[in-house]
């Protein structure tokens, strides 16, 4: 956590801001103490539309959390996802010397790890998180871990996390404009599995789906690091839109009968019901099974790109341990049964980790809380670290050690 104090963890959503607040305790693991959300204005996935929107939903919703805990915010671990990320690998190989072996050092891990990225990244992009997934010595030995052994050639090869830098300048201007400071910026849902995952299920291997309000994400982990992103192009926001167009209804309406009504499973005895829907100044009833129909294809449409991923993916194959669904949308009646018949594959509700007195905290709050535990060097991330967060005598501090630790 940020300077062993309390720390706040915000996510920024396209449809909703949520933010959480966690006190350290001696000995023992931290607690969560606080929660509070806010409709995001001023945010259209990934650009920001409205500054002052923005700014204001952003000092809404940690207002909020202070009333509610007595605790001032001053900082925050922020988080983003949908729109803004895209992952990707990379590669690089550094010599360690020229001539005999040399033992490697963090600094070269650190060294080689940062030329795959500048190596991988495109012009104006930022990396949030870097996963090293093998590291490989003298081009023959492929290591885990390969701190204290010999060699004379390291390469690596890892996964980034990435997003374009003016996106992320945009939301953190948002940030500070509403009177707060970000301390670092990251991958919501790689927040949110460490919120549900221990280190011992990421080391044996474990995968979490985040259902988010635009995007869904399959996050796979083995051996302590993130091994494959898979990004899917539906999210709540798509159930929402599909009712209301189906049913001639305003988004707002539309997204309160799929948090009500909507499920994905269709039953005979529940095709029959009906709710009474608010048109102008009158109520109308609506048989559930037009909102089911409404949904359904697009249902069917992610569960495909859901089933393709996991067929293509050996790695998911060899998970012992059941998958984990969070996010917003992760209460959807019916999801679960339905993805779990796709894939042919045990699912359940992710559960926090963290101690706390709240109780049935929605899964859609992961992040947030995750994000409130990160510390700067979290996820192996240092979009932070390369920002303009760093003065000059710091920047020559750290290449000088850097130096005395190449050549002595």
């Amino acid at each position: 956590m940020i300077g062993g104090k309390i720390s706040c963890g915000l996510d920024i959503g396209s449809r909703q801001i949520k933010a959480s607040l966690v006190r350290p305790r001696k000995n023992s693991d931290p607690e969560l103490i606080g929660l509070a959300e806010c409709p995001t204005r001023g945010l259209k996935e990934s650009t920001v539309t409205d500054l002052g929107q923005l700014a204001q939903s952003v000092q809404g919703c940690l207002s909020d959390l202070s009333v509610k805990t007595g605790m001032r915010v001053k900082e925050v671990n922020l988080g983003v996802s949908g729109h803004f990320i895209e992952a990707r690998f990379s590669q690089a190989v550094i010599p360690l010397l020229e001539r005999g072996h040399k033992v490697i050092t963090k600094i070269d891990i650190e060294r080689v790890k940062k030329d795959a990225c500048f190596l991988g990244i495109n012009m104006e992009e930022a990396v949030l998180h870097c996963a090293p997934i093998m590291f490989t010595l003298d081009d023959r030995h492929q290591v885990i871990s390969p701190l204290g052994l010999h060699g004379h050639k390291l390469k690596v090869e890892l996964l980034m996390i990435v997003a374009k830098e003016n996106l992320l300048n945009n939301v953190v201007k948002a940030v500070n404009q509403a009177g707060f400071e970000a301390a670092g910026v990251h991958y919501s849902s790689y927040a949110a599995a460490t919120a549900v995952f221990d280190h011992k299920a990421m080391k044996d291997g474990c995968l979490l789906i985040d259902v988010g309000a635009s995007i869904t994400g399959l996050l796979l982990f083995k051996e302590g690091v993130l091994q494959k992103l898979e990004l899917i192009p539906f999210g709540g926001e798509e159930i929402s839109t599909a009712i209301a167009s189906q049913l001639q209804l305003s988004g707002d309406l539309a997204e309160d009968i799929k948090k009500s009504h909507a499920d994905v499973v269709s039953e005979e005895d529940k095709k029959r019901e009906e709710i009474l829907v608010k048109r102008e100044e009158n109520y109308v009833p609506v048989k559930r099974d037009m909102i089911f129909a409404a949904a359904d294809s697009r249902i069917r449409q992610f569960l495909t790109q859901l089933k393709q991923i996991f067929d293509n993916t050996p790695q998911v194959r060899e998970i012992g341990t059941d998958i984990i669904l969070i996010g917003g949308s992760a209460l959807l009646t019916g999801l679960i049964e339905r993805m779990e018949r796709q894939v042919q594959r045990r699912i359940k509700l992710g559960k926090l980790l963290l101690p706390t007195s709240f109780r049935n905290i929605g899964p859609g709050f992961y992040a947030a809380v995750g994000l409130a535990l990160a510390k700067k060097s979290f996820g192996g991330g240092f979009w932070e670290s390369m920002g303009e967060g760093k003065n000059s005598w710091e920047v020559l501090r750290n290449r000088v050690r850097e130096l005395y630790y190449e050549y002595f």
